[in-house]
């Protein structure tokens, strides 16, 4: 299990002085640096960063446990609160309380209970070669250095131990801490060739009825960040999908699916389950 309680605002804390004095203490401008990095080199538009929101919030409609449940506009989107360039108020995730838990048992076992079993295929944790907390952001934010991300490098590990690709996932959940961190950790979970995240978003190939659906659930953008216990959440909604729970927003004939977050220092966690 997992659980949160949350300060209002930003997350405080776990950086180190050269951070602080560079004006460098809050998530948000990481992930903005990064998102202007990727809009230099692939020439993604705040229109793509904005439609990943847009269609966030449209699922999150239908999911009773979203913190946020409204449709926006792209227009509203596209004119809401600069938070950090070019990131949004309304493409961004809010830090909440909450919870969420698993059972985990035999097959065995489950199969004497009236719920269908979902099997846990794998799961891998792990960090960045090179974590945030120490590493210059011009390591960091350069594609050029050769450093895997802790997404590409946990993807790996579970797809490796279960002989699943990406190719293969039916739903996904993916932290989208942010409207941008969906396009660039789809690239780096395999779904769609790098610098290609903006167009493959835009497009609808993570809509429900499109290539590989993600973040039904409304995503973090819409159900908030509860530390502690949002890997699970994530979890847990791509279970229900299994077991055909989710409604309006349910993939027919769900057999395999991703969850995904990311986390301070580079911590990173990818599970895959499977019916």
């Amino acid at each position: 299990m997992g659980a949160e309680k949350a300060s209002r605002g930003f997350a405080p804390g776990g950086y180190d002085d050269w951070q602080y004095l560079a004006g460098m203490s809050t998530n948000p401008s990481y992930w903005a640096i990064q998102a202007r990095r990727h809009m230099h080199e692939y020439g993604t538009t705040e229109r793509q960063i904005a439609g990943v929101a847009f269609k966030n919030h449209e699922y999150s409609v239908d999911n009773p446990d979203a913190m946020y449940r409204k449709h926006f506009s792209m227009e509203e989107i596209l004119t809401s609160t600069m938070i950090t360039d070019p990131i949004r108020l309304l493409e961004i995730c809010a830090t909440n309380e909450g919870a969420a838990a698993l059972v985990l048992t035999t097959r065995e076992t489950a199969e004497k209970h009236r719920v269908k079993p979902v099997t846990l295929a794998a799961v891998a944790h792990t960090i960045a070669y090179f974590s945030s907390t120490f590493e210059p952001p011009s390591i960091q934010m350069n594609s050029r250095i050769n450093n895997p991300s802790a997404t590409e490098v946990a993807s790996k590990q579970v797809y490796e131990a279960t002989g699943i690709g990406p190719a293969d996932i039916d739903v996904a959940e993916v932290w989208d801490v942010t409207a941008f961190n969906e396009i660039t950790l789809c690239e780096e979970l395999g779904f769609c060739p790098r610098g290609e995240g903006g167009p493959f978003l835009y497009h609808g190939e993570t809509e429900l009825g499109g290539r590989i659906p993600v973040n039904l659930s409304g995503g973090l953008i819409c159900k908030g960040d509860p530390v502690g216990a949002s890997h699970l959440g994530q979890v847990v909604d791509v279970v229900r999908q299994l077991r055909g729970q989710c409604g309006p927003r349910q993939v027919p004939g769900a057999r395999t699916e991703l969850a995904h977050a990311f986390g301070s220092d580079g911590h990173c966690a990818v599970t895959i389950v499977k019916t």
